[in-house]
């Protein structure tokens, strides 16, 4: 497309043009194809028959967006990171993709919950609910307010040694969101 850089649109064309995948059939479900996102796309950027001097750069948005794909494989304990990864990662970052995929009329939080349940969960046995979405089943427990997860689920802290300027040691807990990272409160008056 001669774009200069690499945004989240072009991750989610590639994720369509994975065409076996059950994430880019969910896309297509929703009424969306590759030569749609391509077209929008296009109209949106542009395109330039000038090649870029260097290899394109990824935007902020795209970076994040994979990150978080590293995240959910993480999450799931799997070996590496997959297309549902990728797909999840780019719906969460709320970036030219998720623009493109509305004006195209596909329902983006429709698509990350079905794209979610599709993704696969080795660790678990069979029969067996996974945990996280078996609390998500009951809708009772807090969720992170930044990436939606349910904090029963994700919830972790450390504790860490602060020193202030008296070179006074203290201990701090620091509550944090396992799935992405936010910080939810700390207690600076351990003992």
């Amino acid at each position: 497309m001669g774009h200069h850089h690499i945004g989240t649109e072009h991750l989610l064309l590639g994720v369509l043009a994975e065409s076996d995948t059950d994430e880019a059939n969910a896309i297509r479900a929703q009424g969306a194809t590759l030569d749609g996102v391509r077209e929008k796309v296009t109209e949106a950027l542009g395109t330039s028959t000038k090649l870029p001097d260097g290899p394109p750069e990824f935007t902020a948005r795209a970076r994040r967006a994979l990150e978080r794909a590293s995240r959910f494989s993480l999450q799931r304990l799997d070996d590496h990171v997959e297309v549902e990864h990728v797909l999840l990662g780019v719906l969460d970052v709320e970036g030219q993709a998720c623009q493109v995929l509305r004006r195209l009329g596909v329902d983006v939080a429709g698509l990350r919950r079905t794209v979610d349940r599709t993704a696969p969960d080795e660790q678990t046995p069979e029969g067996q609910p996974d945990p996280p979405r078996a609390v998500r089943a009951t809708g009772m427990s807090p969720r992170c307010p930044w990436c939606g997860e349910v904090l029963a689920a994700v919830l972790s802290h450390r504790t860490l040694i602060a020193v202030d300027e008296a070179a006074v040691e203290r201990l701090v807990a620091v509550a944090f969101c396992g799935a992405c990272g936010a910080t939810l409160g700390a207690n600076p008056d351990l003992t």
